[in-house]
């Protein structure tokens, strides 16, 4: 009786210390408890630890408080042998804790075991040392899996970045290309419209009788046409682009063409082209691609598309890199090869014809630039040939002054005078300079070849001018 005494009083004493405490070692309560009875089971009998009677007999009533609940609220509890002591007090002792809780059974014996066994709590430290590394390792395992899944997920997302882009250029460049179709298409049929008489009449001349060869040609002629139209028309826009650049460094220019030799090589500003193919470039194009001989004024003749004329409307002015083709064919006409002396004037005398409504030209020049400049006189002369006429920078002055509004273009010894295209000197040693004019009237062209700035060198001049209608 003594015993279940001694051993009620240090129940007493357990129940006050671990009275609301659910975290032992890091574990919660159920946890802890289970591992206190499992270390109780596996060290029980063995040399690891012996524990004092008393303390076992309330140990095991705890457990029977934690697994049954309160002694008296049992309706039926198997016998107990006459020789079992253990068993007698451990009845004895888990009557005597009442109605204390589970919670407070598992908490009492967790802390009994630990007062009474001096292992255990070490035991505990140990597993809260593997719990905590089994976490970390838990965590970085759970970071390392995220990192994986966002990186994926960033690799995802930019090879879908990546196809999202490529399909929005494979579409823009579709878009890109339908509209270049389209365009080409629009130009070709305003083009087709304005070339649609002169190229079947060209491949009637070619092919007569043969409408399927006719065909053939005219397609494979509106398609370089359209080609041809496309590279003069860049031609302008990086000339216009060009002219913009040049137009703040004008005056130096202009003060440069009166130095010396060392200015000779270099090109001044440029009239930009104008390149309004509905009318020159049909004709040109037709001669540059049929390759017709053409060494006179009058031996190119193609009919154009009527209509009425405007007086002096803008040339259209244009270039062509063949010059070395150019030059030979030119020189089959020994007519057509000018020598332009130092400080002359140089002026090719272009009558209107009477069966022409355009004026074309095309020059060229060996190593050096060359001013060029069109005028247009008005004049009722019956002289249909070409004449040359050979004069100083003088004669320059006076023309100007004839196209000058504030002077007036009426004379009393020279007819009236139009300007069609200012004198610019042109880099006609790197590539051939041609242009048209639609006739306004009646009258004569002035083709002006000006070397009147270069004071030391002559320069060779490979020309030719013809009509069309």
């Amino acid at each position: 009786m003594a015993e279940v005494e001694s051993v009620t009083e240090k129940l007493n004493q357990v129940a006050v210390v671990t009275n609301g405490k659910d975290d032992f070692w890091g574990f919660p309560l159920f946890e802890a408890y289970k591992m206190a009875i499992k270390f109780y089971k596996d060290n029980e009998g063995k040399r690891t630890f012996e524990i004092e009677y008393d303390n076992k007999v309330l140990l095991m009533a705890l457990t029977k408080q934690v697994s049954h609940g309160p002694m008296n609220q049992q309706s039926s509890l198997p016998d107990i042998g006459y020789l079992d002591m253990f068993g007698h007090d451990r009845r004895k002792v888990w009557e005597s804790l009442g109605d204390i809780s589970s919670n407070d059974a598992r908490r009492a014996f967790i802390e009994k075991l630990e007062s009474c066994v001096p292992v255990f709590g070490p035991f505990m430290v140990a597993h809260q040392k593997e719990k905590e590394e089994q976490e970390l390792k838990r965590k970085q395992k759970e970071d390392e899996e995220r990192k994986k899944l966002e990186e994926e997920e960033k690799v995802k997302q930019e090879e879908q970045r990546k196809e999202k882009e490529l399909a929005e250029k494979a579409a823009e460049e579709n878009k890109l290309k339908q509209d270049q179709i389209l365009q080409k298409q629009q130009i070709m049929q305003a083009l087709n419209a304005q070339t649609h008489a002169q190229f079947q009449q060209y491949a009637a001349q070619q092919y007569p009788g043969n409408p399927e060869q006719q065909a053939v040609l005219i397609s494979h002629l509106q398609e370089q046409h359209y080609q041809q139209y496309m590279k003069l028309y860049q031609q302008q826009q990086q000339q216009q682009q060009q002219q913009t650049q040049t137009d703040s460094t004008k005056g130096q220019q202009e003060q440069r063409q009166e130095e010396l030799e060392s200015t000779e090589s270099e090109a001044a500003g440029s009239e930009g082209m104008k390149t309004d193919m509905p009318q020159f470039h049909i004709l040109y194009f037709l001669f540059i691609c049929t390759k017709q001989p053409i060494t006179g004024y009058s031996q190119f003749s193609i009919h154009c598309m009527s209509g009425s004329a405007t007086p002096v409307e803008d040339a259209s002015m244009w270039t062509r890199p063949q010059i070395t083709e150019f030059k030979e064919q030119i020189k089959r006409d020994p007519e057509s090869v000018l020598t332009v002396g130092r400080g002359e004037v140089v002026t090719v005398r272009v009558p209107t014809h009477e069966e022409g409504a355009y004026v074309f030209w095309e020059f060229a020049t060996d190593s050096y630039d060359l001013g060029f400049g069109v005028y247009f006189e008005w004049t009722d002369s019956e002289d249909q040939q070409v004449s040359v006429q050979i004069g100083e920078s003088s004669d320059e002055e006076t023309d100007e002054e004839l196209s000058d509004p504030e002077k007036g273009s009426n004379s009393p010894h020279r007819p009236p005078t139009d300007e069609v295209v200012p004198i610019y000197r042109r880099d006609a040693h790197l590539e051939v300079h041609a242009g048209s004019h639609r006739y306004p009237g009646r009258g004569v062209y002035l083709l002006k070849f000006d070397n009147s700035y270069s004071l030391w060198r002559s320069k060779t001049l490979y020309y030719r001018v013809y009509y069309t209608r």
